[in-house]
């Protein structure tokens, strides 16, 4: 199993939205996907809201692949704030 921590911009302390989400896991995931089955995804610590729509569009490709009832078989996202958790378990729950 693979771990990343994403590179967001330091400045951030807050990401949204359904393009940015895809943007940011075929910048920095979707190719590790190649040689793994699970990877473990870590938010930075000065991330302390992501939008659901951001979740929504980070996990479309994996979704769409694998199904998004095994989504968090294939994924795995930490943060050491409990709301960014919770948004991540919302946007599985609600995905479209």
């Amino acid at each position: 199993m693979k771990t990343i921590e994403l590179a967001l911009d330091k400045s951030r302390t807050t990401i949204s939205g359904n393009p940015y989400g895809q943007e940011v896991y075929k910048e920095q995931v979707s190719s590790h996907f190649i040689d793994e089955k699970q990877i473990t995804v870590i938010i930075p610590d000065h991330i302390v809201i992501v939008g659901m729509s951001f979740f929504q569009g980070f996990i479309h490709d994996i979704a769409e692949e694998f199904g998004i009832g095994n989504v968090k078989r294939h994924l795995i996202i930490k943060s050491s704030h409990r709301r960014v958790m919770e948004r991540y378990e919302e946007a599985i729950r609600y995905y479209v």
